[in-house]
């Protein structure tokens, strides 16, 4: 009750009989308008979290905690013949594959440690980039270093540095590049895509990371969430603060005290809006952590802005087209089709499933001229 209405109340140590009876002083000697803020306050949280609320949240978490074979409708079988035959017969792929959960194991996905891809995700990879009518793009919630790491091990060495700046990049493990051959060409590589912090950046080949939406120029905001948030750190056995360069995380999943975890963040939650209700973020709440990003920030809307970019209007890197444009200047241009075929496979997080809704609102637009075929 403390912690919950601390703001609210008068709090003393009740062992402390000297504490106690300075705060009953206080409390009957202090303003009708003081005493109005306090109660105001206090009710206020009672009234929004009350046993109905409480049990809401129970049962919620109850379901959160069941396979989610068990929950889900039946999952429609993938027609793979049809599939198959209209990724042969396209002239021009896009495969969207989620890391966490696929490509690598969800837990790993927010845990520390220089990860790098499996030899066999390696080699995968790297054959499907060898057609030079494929692009890959890679989505995680990863920091652009990690990400970097990973792309790394798919095409060699990066000319990259760690933030997408100039400089030396990390070398994959010798295991995983002996395993998968000598890596990429930079004509095989430029196909190679990136989404990293969940679409706050994006990459496209060897370019440097863009930041997709103008919310997320502003991260004057991650120093006092990361001190809000390492505050219940403290107070949340097995519960650990993410902090990435434009996101930040607070993840409660393996708490030792579940339902301590889950009141905590519900305090944090209610905390946060009230910090950050004048800066260009969201706060997001799930059964396993509370996150914070810029505003507008998703995988979905980090795909649209790769879709729109000139590589994927035009099938020419910008390094491709100054080369075209030297050799065979005066020449009429041929233009080249959208992607015919798009395929995005992933274990992506509530807020993050609006790339699925992305693609078909990117197929409809472009009806006459795109046909997407999409798997979940």
């Amino acid at each position: 009750a403390a912690q919950a209405l601390g703001a609210g109340c008068v709090r003393v140590n009740p062992y402390d009989t000297r504490e106690l009876a300075r705060g009953f002083h206080l409390a009957l000697s202090m303003s009708a308008e003081q005493r109005g803020v306090l109660h105001a306050y206090a009710d206020q949280y009672v009234s929004k979290f009350t046993s109905q609320a409480w049990a809401q949240a129970f049962v919620s978490q109850l379901a959160d905690s069941q396979p989610a074979s068990a929950l889900s409708a039946p999952a429609v079988p993938l027609p793979l013949g049809e599939v198959a035959s209209a990724y042969r017969s396209a002239s021009r792929r896009l495969l969207v594959l989620g890391v966490g959960g696929m490509l690598l194991p969800a837990a790993s996905e927010a845990a520390e440690g220089e990860a790098h891809l499996p030899p066999q995700q390696v080699a995968a990879l790297r054959a499907l980039l060898l057609d030079e009518t494929t692009t890959v793009l890679l989505v995680s919630g990863r920091t652009r270093a990690d990400m970097n790491r990973l792309i790394s091990d798919v095409t060699g060495p990066s000319p990259h540095g760690a933030d997408g700046s100039s400089g030396a990049a990390a070398k994959p493990r010798p295991s995983a590049a002996a395993a998968a051959g000598e890596g990429l060409s930079a004509a095989q590589a430029v196909r190679l895509w990136g989404l990293a912090e969940n679409g706050v950046y994006a990459r496209r080949g060897g370019g440097s990371w863009e930041l997709t939406s103008q919310a997320a120029q502003e991260a004057s905001w991650l120093e006092q969430v990361e001190e809000m948030m390492c505050y219940f750190e403290e107070r949340t056995p097995e519960s650990r603060v993410e902090r990435r360069d434009r996101t930040i995380r607070w993840s409660y999943e393996s708490a030792a005290n579940g339902p301590l975890g889950a009141q905590h963040a519900s305090n944090l939650v209610e905390s946060l809006e009230k910090t950050l209700s004048n800066a260009p973020v969201e706060v997001l709440w799930d059964a396993a952590a509370v996150e914070v990003r810029p505003h507008g920030s998703s995988s979905g809307l980090g795909l649209m802005h790769q879709l729109t970019s000139e590589e994927a209007l035009t099938g020419v890197s910008p390094e491709e087209a100054e080369g075209e444009g030297a050799a065979g200047a005066g020449g009429e241009e041929e233009e080249t089709p959208l992607f015919d075929f798009v395929l995005c496979v992933g274990n992506f997080s509530s807020r993050d499933e609006d790339i699925f809704a992305k693609l078909h609102q990117s197929e409809g637009s472009e009806a006459e001229e795109v046909e997407e075929a999409e798997a979940v």
